[in-house]
Protein backbone atom coordinates (compact mmCIF):
# COMPACT_ATOMS: atom_id res chain seq x y z
CA UNK A 1 0.00 0.00 0.00
CA UNK A 2 1.46 3.60 -0.83
CA UNK A 3 1.91 6.02 1.83
CA UNK A 4 -1.03 7.81 0.04
CA UNK A 5 -3.12 5.05 0.70
CA UNK A 6 -2.35 5.15 4.34
CA UNK A 7 -5.40 6.58 7.02
CA UNK A 8 -4.17 9.69 8.41
CA UNK A 9 -5.18 10.77 11.67
CA UNK A 10 -6.82 14.19 11.65
CA UNK A 11 -4.53 16.76 13.38
CA UNK A 12 -5.92 17.94 16.70
CA UNK A 13 -7.71 20.73 17.87
CA UNK A 14 -6.32 23.25 20.05
CA UNK A 15 -9.00 22.24 22.94
CA UNK A 16 -7.55 18.86 22.83
CA UNK A 17 -3.96 20.15 23.24
CA UNK A 18 -4.86 22.12 25.81
CA UNK A 19 -6.82 19.05 27.64
CA UNK A 20 -3.60 16.99 26.82
CA UNK A 21 -1.32 19.20 28.74
CA UNK A 22 -3.89 19.43 31.93
CA UNK A 23 -4.11 15.95 32.10
CA UNK A 24 -0.24 15.39 32.16
CA UNK A 25 0.50 18.36 34.14
CA UNK A 26 1.71 16.54 37.57
CA UNK A 27 0.62 20.00 39.78
CA UNK A 28 -3.02 20.01 38.18
CA UNK A 29 -3.74 16.39 38.78
CA UNK A 30 -2.66 16.63 42.24
CA UNK A 31 -4.74 19.94 43.07
CA UNK A 32 -7.55 18.15 41.74
CA UNK A 33 -7.33 14.24 43.33
CA UNK A 34 -6.06 16.61 46.37
CA UNK A 35 -9.28 18.41 47.11
CA UNK A 36 -11.94 17.13 44.58
CA UNK A 37 -13.16 14.01 46.33
CA UNK A 38 -13.84 16.46 49.54
CA UNK A 39 -16.18 18.58 47.12
CA UNK A 40 -17.87 15.37 46.49
CA UNK A 41 -17.56 14.77 50.03
CA UNK A 42 -19.39 17.70 51.10
CA UNK A 43 -22.53 17.32 49.54
CA UNK A 44 -23.17 13.87 49.14
CA UNK A 45 -23.21 13.68 53.55
CA UNK A 46 -21.47 11.72 56.04
CA UNK A 47 -22.96 8.20 54.65
CA UNK A 48 -21.81 8.40 51.31
CA UNK A 49 -18.85 10.43 51.58
CA UNK A 50 -16.44 7.52 50.95
CA UNK A 51 -18.40 6.21 48.30
CA UNK A 52 -18.15 9.78 47.03
CA UNK A 53 -14.81 10.49 47.10
CA UNK A 54 -14.41 7.10 45.09
CA UNK A 55 -16.22 8.01 42.11
CA UNK A 56 -14.02 10.83 42.01
CA UNK A 57 -10.68 9.38 42.17
CA UNK A 58 -11.78 6.45 39.26
CA UNK A 59 -12.75 9.51 37.38
CA UNK A 60 -9.69 11.26 37.62
CA UNK A 61 -7.68 8.24 37.11
CA UNK A 62 -9.61 6.83 33.77
CA UNK A 63 -8.87 10.24 32.38
CA UNK A 64 -5.26 9.99 33.22
CA UNK A 65 -4.91 6.52 32.37
CA UNK A 66 -7.12 6.61 28.57
CA UNK A 67 -6.22 10.07 27.85
CA UNK A 68 -2.52 10.56 28.56
CA UNK A 69 -1.24 8.97 25.42
CA UNK A 70 -4.48 10.39 23.92
CA UNK A 71 -3.23 11.62 19.80
CA UNK A 72 -7.03 11.60 18.39
CA UNK A 73 -10.72 12.83 20.01
CA UNK A 74 -11.82 8.99 19.73
CA UNK A 75 -9.36 8.32 22.56
CA UNK A 76 -10.36 11.33 24.73
CA UNK A 77 -14.22 10.24 23.93
CA UNK A 78 -13.73 6.76 25.38
CA UNK A 79 -12.12 8.13 28.52
CA UNK A 80 -14.88 10.58 29.10
CA UNK A 81 -17.64 7.51 27.77
CA UNK A 82 -15.84 5.77 30.45
CA UNK A 83 -16.20 8.50 33.30
CA UNK A 84 -19.82 9.24 31.58
CA UNK A 85 -21.64 5.31 31.70
CA UNK A 86 -18.69 3.49 33.67
CA UNK A 87 -18.18 5.47 37.17
CA UNK A 88 -21.15 7.96 37.31
CA UNK A 89 -23.57 5.66 35.54
CA UNK A 90 -26.00 8.23 33.73
CA UNK A 91 -27.75 5.31 31.98
CA UNK A 92 -28.72 3.96 35.77
CA UNK A 93 -31.74 6.25 37.46
CA UNK A 94 -31.27 3.85 40.42
CA UNK A 95 -27.73 4.44 41.00
CA UNK A 96 -27.18 6.19 44.25
CA UNK A 97 -25.57 9.54 43.09
CA UNK A 98 -28.33 10.36 40.53
CA UNK A 99 -30.69 11.80 43.05
CA UNK A 100 -27.74 13.32 45.02
CA UNK A 101 -26.73 15.42 42.38
CA UNK A 102 -30.42 15.88 40.81
CA UNK A 103 -31.12 17.25 44.69
CA UNK A 104 -27.46 19.60 44.28
CA UNK A 105 -28.64 20.70 41.14
CA UNK A 106 -32.43 22.25 41.82
CA UNK A 107 -31.43 23.22 45.40
CA UNK A 108 -28.12 23.21 46.53
CA UNK A 109 -26.24 25.35 44.13
CA UNK A 110 -29.04 27.80 43.70
CA UNK A 111 -29.36 28.09 47.48
CA UNK A 112 -25.67 28.89 47.67
CA UNK A 113 -25.04 31.12 44.63
CA UNK A 114 -28.51 33.44 44.41
CA UNK A 115 -27.55 34.83 47.77
CA UNK A 116 -24.31 36.14 46.13
CA UNK A 117 -25.76 37.09 42.89
CA UNK A 118 -28.82 39.00 44.75
CA UNK A 119 -25.85 41.29 46.37
CA UNK A 120 -24.09 41.81 42.85
CA UNK A 121 -27.58 42.54 40.74
CA UNK A 122 -29.82 45.33 43.10
CA UNK A 123 -33.27 45.52 41.93
CA UNK A 124 -35.14 45.41 38.77
CA UNK A 125 -35.55 42.38 35.58
CA UNK A 126 -32.96 40.14 34.61
CA UNK A 127 -31.26 37.78 31.88
CA UNK A 128 -29.91 34.50 32.31
CA UNK A 129 -27.63 34.28 29.11
CA UNK A 130 -26.49 31.05 28.53
CA UNK A 131 -28.90 30.06 31.28
CA UNK A 132 -28.71 25.99 30.53
CA UNK A 133 -31.35 24.18 32.70
CA UNK A 134 -32.65 27.15 34.53
CA UNK A 135 -32.27 25.93 37.92
CA UNK A 136 -30.47 29.21 38.82
CA UNK A 137 -33.00 31.41 36.96
CA UNK A 138 -35.48 28.86 38.77
CA UNK A 139 -33.56 30.10 42.00
CA UNK A 140 -33.49 33.63 41.70
CA UNK A 141 -37.34 33.70 40.61
CA UNK A 142 -38.15 31.79 43.86
CA UNK A 143 -36.28 34.54 45.67
CA UNK A 144 -38.86 37.20 44.01
CA UNK A 145 -37.35 38.38 40.91
CA UNK A 146 -38.70 38.83 37.28
CA UNK A 147 -36.17 36.34 35.52
CA UNK A 148 -35.92 35.46 31.80
CA UNK A 149 -33.47 33.03 30.34
CA UNK A 150 -31.94 32.99 26.32
CA UNK A 151 -29.40 30.48 25.45
CA UNK A 152 -28.76 28.88 21.56
CA UNK A 153 -30.89 26.06 22.12
CA UNK A 154 -33.47 25.27 24.99
CA UNK A 155 -31.99 23.44 27.60
CA UNK A 156 -34.51 23.94 30.02
CA UNK A 157 -35.50 21.56 32.74
CA UNK A 158 -39.47 20.64 32.62
CA UNK A 159 -39.65 21.88 35.82
CA UNK A 160 -38.38 25.12 35.09
CA UNK A 161 -40.53 25.70 31.43
CA UNK A 162 -42.47 28.33 33.66
CA UNK A 163 -39.51 30.84 33.21
CA UNK A 164 -39.50 32.66 29.85
CA UNK A 165 -37.24 31.99 26.88
CA UNK A 166 -35.96 33.03 24.16
CA UNK A 167 -33.40 31.04 21.48
CA UNK A 168 -30.52 33.50 20.63
CA UNK A 169 -30.24 34.46 17.31
CA UNK A 170 -26.63 33.51 16.53
CA UNK A 171 -23.77 33.24 19.87
CA UNK A 172 -23.51 37.11 19.41
CA UNK A 173 -27.06 37.93 19.34
CA UNK A 174 -30.13 38.39 21.28
CA UNK A 175 -33.73 38.70 20.69
CA UNK A 176 -34.78 41.86 23.02
CA UNK A 177 -35.03 45.33 22.41
CA UNK A 178 -32.49 48.04 23.90
CA UNK A 179 -32.39 48.36 27.48
CA UNK A 180 -35.49 45.23 27.93
CA UNK A 181 -33.40 44.34 30.91
CA UNK A 182 -31.78 46.05 34.40
CA UNK A 183 -29.54 43.34 34.68
CA UNK A 184 -27.98 40.27 32.81
CA UNK A 185 -25.68 37.53 34.17
CA UNK A 186 -23.22 34.87 32.50
CA UNK A 187 -22.85 32.29 34.57
CA UNK A 188 -19.77 29.79 33.61
CA UNK A 189 -20.53 30.84 30.16
CA UNK A 190 -17.92 32.78 28.76
CA UNK A 191 -14.86 29.80 28.93
CA UNK A 192 -17.09 27.95 26.23
CA UNK A 193 -17.40 31.40 24.43
CA UNK A 194 -15.15 31.29 21.50
CA UNK A 195 -12.57 34.33 21.62
CA UNK A 196 -13.61 35.68 18.36
CA UNK A 197 -17.27 35.80 19.53
CA UNK A 198 -16.86 37.19 23.40
CA UNK A 199 -16.53 41.27 22.28
CA UNK A 200 -19.50 41.18 20.17
CA UNK A 201 -21.47 38.80 22.54
CA UNK A 202 -20.79 41.66 25.13
CA UNK A 203 -21.64 44.11 23.21
CA UNK A 204 -25.06 42.60 23.02
CA UNK A 205 -25.15 42.32 26.31
CA UNK A 206 -24.87 45.84 26.99
CA UNK A 207 -27.30 46.67 24.51
CA UNK A 208 -30.28 44.90 26.34
CA UNK A 209 -29.36 45.27 30.20
CA UNK A 210 -28.07 48.22 32.34
CA UNK A 211 -25.77 46.15 34.28
CA UNK A 212 -24.24 42.77 33.80
CA UNK A 213 -22.65 39.82 36.05
CA UNK A 214 -20.45 37.51 34.49
CA UNK A 215 -19.36 34.71 36.46
CA UNK A 216 -16.01 33.29 35.71
CA UNK A 217 -12.82 31.12 36.70
CA UNK A 218 -9.98 32.78 36.50
CA UNK A 219 -5.87 32.37 36.82
CA UNK A 220 -2.88 34.16 37.09
CA UNK A 221 -2.80 37.67 38.91
CA UNK A 222 -6.11 38.12 40.48
CA UNK A 223 -4.91 41.67 41.91
CA UNK A 224 -7.54 44.41 41.34
CA UNK A 225 -7.97 47.98 42.78
CA UNK A 226 -11.78 46.66 43.46
CA UNK A 227 -11.59 43.02 44.14
CA UNK A 228 -12.91 42.29 47.57
CA UNK A 229 -12.63 38.83 49.10
CA UNK A 230 -15.39 36.88 50.50
CA UNK A 231 -13.50 34.89 53.16
CA UNK A 232 -16.52 33.57 54.92
CA UNK A 233 -17.86 32.09 51.30
CA UNK A 234 -14.55 30.24 50.00
CA UNK A 235 -12.99 26.98 51.23
CA UNK A 236 -9.82 28.03 52.12
CA UNK A 237 -7.55 24.87 51.64
CA UNK A 238 -8.02 24.44 48.19
CA UNK A 239 -7.74 28.45 47.02
CA UNK A 240 -4.76 28.89 48.72
CA UNK A 241 -3.12 26.16 47.31
CA UNK A 242 -4.45 27.35 43.76
CA UNK A 243 -3.11 30.50 44.49
CA UNK A 244 0.58 28.79 45.37
CA UNK A 245 -0.01 27.45 41.83
CA UNK A 246 2.05 29.21 39.10
CA UNK A 247 -0.57 30.81 36.63
CA UNK A 248 0.49 27.67 33.72
CA UNK A 249 -0.86 24.99 36.42
CA UNK A 250 -3.74 27.04 37.32
CA UNK A 251 -5.00 27.49 33.91
CA UNK A 252 -4.30 23.61 33.27
CA UNK A 253 -6.24 22.97 36.92
CA UNK A 254 -9.20 24.66 35.11
CA UNK A 255 -9.38 22.79 32.18
CA UNK A 256 -8.92 19.87 33.68
CA UNK A 257 -11.73 20.28 36.03
CA UNK A 258 -13.90 21.94 33.49
CA UNK A 259 -13.44 18.90 31.36
CA UNK A 260 -14.52 16.69 33.99
CA UNK A 261 -17.43 18.52 35.42
CA UNK A 262 -19.21 18.56 31.81
CA UNK A 263 -18.26 14.53 31.96
CA UNK A 264 -19.24 14.23 35.08
CA UNK A 265 -22.64 16.59 35.39
CA UNK A 266 -23.64 16.88 31.98
CA UNK A 267 -22.78 13.76 30.31
CA UNK A 268 -20.90 15.96 27.81
CA UNK A 269 -18.14 13.39 26.00
CA UNK A 270 -17.40 15.25 22.39
CA UNK A 271 -14.46 17.02 22.47
CA UNK A 272 -16.29 20.58 21.41
CA UNK A 273 -15.27 23.09 24.24
CA UNK A 274 -13.04 26.48 24.04
CA UNK A 275 -12.00 25.72 27.41
CA UNK A 276 -10.71 30.01 26.78
CA UNK A 277 -10.26 30.93 30.88
CA UNK A 278 -8.59 34.25 31.00
CA UNK A 279 -6.87 36.29 33.79
CA UNK A 280 -9.09 38.83 34.98
CA UNK A 281 -6.96 41.43 33.42
CA UNK A 282 -7.58 40.11 29.65
CA UNK A 283 -11.46 40.04 30.42
CA UNK A 284 -10.98 43.83 31.61
CA UNK A 285 -9.59 44.12 28.26
CA UNK A 286 -12.24 42.32 26.83
CA UNK A 287 -15.30 44.23 28.58
CA UNK A 288 -13.40 47.62 27.76
CA UNK A 289 -13.48 47.20 23.92
CA UNK A 290 -17.42 46.06 24.64
CA UNK A 291 -18.29 49.35 25.92
CA UNK A 292 -18.34 47.95 29.80
CA UNK A 293 -16.23 48.78 32.79
CA UNK A 294 -15.88 46.83 35.91
CA UNK A 295 -17.60 48.53 39.12
CA UNK A 296 -16.67 45.36 41.19
CA UNK A 297 -15.44 42.39 41.70
CA UNK A 298 -15.78 39.76 44.15
CA UNK A 299 -13.94 36.69 44.82
CA UNK A 300 -15.51 33.78 46.45
CA UNK A 301 -12.65 31.21 45.38
CA UNK A 302 -13.80 27.96 45.75
CA UNK A 303 -17.18 28.44 47.11
CA UNK A 304 -17.66 26.13 50.06
CA UNK A 305 -19.90 23.14 49.88
CA UNK A 306 -20.46 23.11 46.52
CA UNK A 307 -20.09 20.46 44.01
CA UNK A 308 -17.78 21.28 41.01
CA UNK A 309 -15.78 24.46 42.07
CA UNK A 310 -12.98 26.15 40.41
CA UNK A 311 -11.77 29.63 41.01
CA UNK A 312 -14.09 31.80 40.58
CA UNK A 313 -14.86 35.82 41.06
CA UNK A 314 -17.99 37.53 40.09
CA UNK A 315 -17.27 41.13 37.89
CA UNK A 316 -19.93 43.77 38.20
CA UNK A 317 -20.42 45.64 34.93
CA UNK A 318 -21.55 48.85 33.80
CA UNK A 319 -21.98 50.72 30.28
CA UNK A 320 -19.35 53.32 29.33
CA UNK A 321 -21.26 54.30 26.19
Amino acid sequence: MGSEDTPREAPRTGAQILLKDAIENDHAYSFLLTHVPNFYASVAGASKADEAKDLVRRSFDALRTLSGSATTAATFSKAAELVHKGVFRHDDPNFWFTPVHQKYKVEGKPALVVPVLEDCLGEGSILDIGGGSGYMAAGLSQAGHHVEITDVIDYRDPAVEHIPFKEMASPTELKYETDTFDSAILFEVLHHVEDVDHVALMREVARVARRVIVIEDVYGDISHPLRQVRADLEDTEPTRDYLAMTSPDQLQTLVLMDYFVNIAAKGIVEMNMPFNFKTIARWERIFREAGLRISGITQIGFLRNTLNRNFQVFISLERTI
